[in-house]
């Protein structure tokens, strides 16, 4: 199994993270920002992408991101 550590949860980090979670691989997200931090754990995505609030929420579920 693959584990990567991705610092930042952005737009181009937060994009990156669930792609690489949609493959299999588990990641883990470190963010310094406590109210960017909050967001995405908590609530609706503090960024929009195309698609990728779906794969976050699909991956955060089955506990790959």
């Amino acid at each position: 199994m693959i584990r990567i550590t991705i610092i930042g949860g952005g737009y181009v980090y937060m994009g990156s993270a669930a792609c690489y979670a949609a493959t299999g691989t588990d990641v883990v997200i470190v963010e310094t920002d406590r109210h960017q931090f909050e967001a995405l754990n908590d609530g609706p995505m503090p960024i929009h992408e195309p698609s990728v609030d779906d794969l976050v929420a699909t991956h955060q579920v089955a506990g790959r991101l």
